[in-house]
């Protein structure tokens, strides 16, 4: 499966993105895989997008 990024600039500011960085948690990628994969909603899908996203944003 290949997850494609967001461009993190669309709905984030320069300090939202410091302040993700200082408390950043990194997503295990199978088990993000595995919820992906259980739960298609388009709602769940967004979040977990965002949130794989906001886990790999680099300056």
């Amino acid at each position: 499966m290949i997850i494609n990024t967001i461009n993190t600039k669309n709905y984030l500011s320069i300090k939202n993105k410091i302040k993700l960085l200082k408390n950043q948690k990194t997503i295990d990628i199978l088990q993000f895989k595995k919820i992906y994969n259980k739960k298609k909603e388009k709602k769940n899908i967004k979040i977990f997008r965002k949130l794989y996203c906001l886990t790999h944003i680099t300056i």
